[in-house]
């Protein structure tokens, strides 16, 4: 994929940068991202920033990590959907796959997304708790928030009974801008 032009701020000046994504067979995830921050308690300067950073405001390449409780809490990272809506982030996935089970057993996850300028690298990385979402209106809100076509995978859409879907409660978020030595912990920036 061609490198994306992108503006950071650092130390007061815009930096002109480049964000390079791994394909998608890679361990990775997608992070859709619509612009609303209203319920969001984040400083508008801070969210800027980093919209900035993605390519597109809809999807993003992340990494999303689970344990397998079942298995020594042995980690497990690999390719999932995530869903943004107002700084709240959302998991789809299969009832019946080995992550979903993993996620009702430990649901404690964690997701990364890389920002990389040529020579510096830097990344924005989430952990928190996950709480299941069984609500289908509440479903439905989000995946048309995110443009994210659930009824590709899940034929009943947000209502389907095969659809696990989850939110991810930042406990703890760390952003480090490329360029910069030390990662910047911004989790109080999101809402609980």
């Amino acid at each position: 994929m061609p490198p994306v032009s992108l503006a950071v701020p650092a130390a007061g000046r815009i930096k002109k940068s480049n964000i390079f994504l791994p394909t998608c067979s890679s361990l990775c995830a997608t992070l859709v991202l619509p612009s609303d921050r209203r319920e969001a308690n984040m400083e508008l300067e801070l969210d800027e920033e980093l919209r900035r950073q993605f390519n597109n405001k809809h999807k993003v390449i992340a990494h999303f990590a689970t344990v397998d409780a079942g298995n020594g809490y042995a980690p497990e990272i690999r390719p999932m959907t995530l869903l943004e809506d107002g700084w709240r982030f959302y998991i789809a996935t299969s009832v019946s796959s080995r992550k979903a089970k993993e996620m009702v057993s430990h649901p404690k996850a964690a997701f990364l997304v890389y920002f990389h300028d040529g020579k510096n690298a830097g990344y924005l990385r989430v952990t928190g708790k996950l709480q299941t979402v069984t609500d289908a209106v509440t479903r439905d809100k989000i995946v048309k928030a995110a443009a994210y076509p659930l009824e590709c995978r899940w034929k009943g859409g947000a209502a389907d009974p095969n659809l696990y879907f989850t939110r991810i409660i930042p406990e703890r978020a760390e952003y480090l801008r490329p360029g910069e030595d030390e990662s910047k912990d911004i989790s109080r920036e999101f809402p609980r």
